[in-house]
Formats: C-alpha cells, sequence, structure tokens
C-alpha cells in the first residue's frame, strides 16, 4: 500500500521555473506562494523522488496557463507527473458543488480512483 500526503500549493501560471514555490530540487516540501490558481499535489511517501501534480478545474482564466505550466515541468523532469483531473471530470458537472470547483464527494471518490489508477500505473 503507498500512503500519500496531501499537500496544497499555489502557482501562478506562467512561470513554471521548476515550481519556485517547491524548491530548486522539486523534491523539497512546497513552501506556500501567495497566488491565485490552487493546485494540489500528492507526495508519496515510500518514493520521495515521485510527485504527482493534480490539474485544476476551475472556471477562471488562469486555469489553462496553470495547466501549461505544470505540463512544462512534468516534460522536464521525469519524477513529476501531471495529473489530469479536468479531462477526467471537466465535463461532468454532477462530480463538483453548486460552484463548479469543489469535488462533492462523489467528486474526491473519482478523484481518488484516478491517483489510485496514476500510482499503480507505474
Amino acid at each position: 500500500m503507498v500512503r500519500c500526503h496531501v499537500r496544497w500549493l499555489r502557482i501562478r501560471g506562467g512561470y513554471p521555473d521548476e515550481f519556485r514555490c517547491l524548491g530548486p530540487t522539486l523534491g523539497d516540501r512546497p513552501k506556500p506562494a501567495r497566488h491565485p490558481g490552487a493546485t494540489t499535489s500528492w507526495y508519496l511517501e515510500d518514493t520521495p523522488d515521485r510527485i504527482l501534480v493534480l490539474d485544476t478545474k476551475v472556471p477562471h482564466r488562469w486555469e489553462s496557463v496553470d495547466h501549461n505550466a505544470i505540463d512544462s515541468v512534468a516534460q522536464r523532469r521525469p519524477n513529476v507527473e501531471a495529473v489530469d483531473w479536468n479531462s477526467c471530470a471537466g465535463a461532468r458537472p454532477e462530480l463538483f458543488t453548486r460552484a463548479q470547483v469543489h469535488a462533492n464527494p462523489k467528486g474526491q471518490v473519482t478523484c481518488a480512483g484516478l491517483f489510485d489508477r496514476t500510482i499503480n500505473r507505474n
């Protein structure tokens, strides 16, 4: 069984610079910055060199910019994987609360399943 830590960090899309708020090695614990666009990162305790970053599903202008920043770092760093929550749940309003930002209980189960598949894929 792989245990995960949930960490919240905020990035401002447009400066992937190895996600400044994560530190220079992308293995450090996140140092939250105060910017719009919350992104969830799960750190695998049993494999600290593997970082999964969940993209956002928010009806705001920075959504695509954040996705691009996440994808950019994931392409350059072999220990970073982008988990595509937006493609999995973006067109499924029944997974979200009324504001269509936060997952409801059914959405939380779906998100956990997405992480489970991602973790166990490798």
